[in-house]
């Protein structure tokens, strides 16, 4: 299923909501997002297209769209650095945040691509 998304900012430039399909997304979606979009290696991508995303574990794929992708390529960055012992920040709770959202958004993703 295809959402339509809708990014609004304050006069500062930080995120105070998203509408996905008309509706407001949770306080803590925006809080995570808001964390995540700090960090170096997020990446927001093109809202053209389509981008295959693969479970580096079980080899499973899934064709997600630009903001599910942003928020799976965030998820899988800071969980490597997580791995390798890096200081992580943002916290566990900001990538809880992240990965609760794309199960939100798109419960195959989370299920095949993260759990």
């Amino acid at each position: 299923m295809e959402h339509k998304y809708e990014i609004i900012k304050d006069e500062s430039g930080k995120v105070i909501n998203i509408i996905i399909d008309g509706k407001e997304a949770s306080r803590g979606f925006v809080r995570g997002w808001n964390k995540a979009i700090k960090t170096p290696y997020f990446k927001l991508f093109d809202s053209e297209r389509t981008y295959r995303c693969y479970n580096r574990f079980s080899g499973a794929h899934l064709d997600l769209d630009w903001f599910e992708t942003s928020i799976f390529n965030w998820c899988m960055e800071w969980y490597k650095r997580y791995e390798r012992n890096y200081n992580i920040n943002p916290t566990v709770q900001t990538f809880d945040d992240m990965k609760y959202f794309l199960l939100d958004l798109n419960p195959n993703a989370y299920y095949d691509l993260i759990d």
